[in-house]
Formats: C-alpha cells, structure tokens, sequence
C-alpha cells in the first residue's frame, strides 16, 4: 500500500459503499485485512485476510476491491 494509507482504504470503501462498515488492518508480514459488514443489511462482520498491498495501491483498485469482497459474500 504504497499510496493509500490505512485510513484512506476505509474512507475510499465507505464512500463508495456507505452501508457498510470498513476497517483495514496491516497484518504481519506486511500483508492487510479488511474486516466489513453492515447492520442496515443485516449482514455480521467478516473478515478477509492475505490482501497484498498492490491491491490498495489506488482508490479505484480499492472500490473495486471492495464490490468483489461485498459480491462474495453476498453469493455464499
């Protein structure tokens, strides 16, 4: 994650997304998670680990990131 920081992930998905709730977190060996869900649609949190930092490397990368996260859980 080279021009995003930590926060501006969350901020980019919560503006694209605004009901649901983001956090991203740096895991060890420098990898990130991102743990999301939302109460208005009734969806409890998940949490999905091993995402590369090349990922978050811009705010379009993260949007898109963000729907294929919020699609694959919806289809399970």
């Amino acid at each position: 994650m080279t021009q995003l920081r930590r926060l501006d992930v969350e901020a980019v998905l919560h503006e694209a997304y605004p009901l649901f709730d983001f956090s991203c977190f740096r895991e060890a060996g420098g990898r990130y998670s991102i743990r999301f869900g939302s109460q208005l649609a009734d969806m409890p949190c998940v949490t999905v680990v091993g995402i590369h930092g090349d990922e978050l490397s811009s705010a379009g990368r993260v949007r898109s990131l963000g729907l294929e996260l919020i699609d694959s859980f919806i289809d399970s």
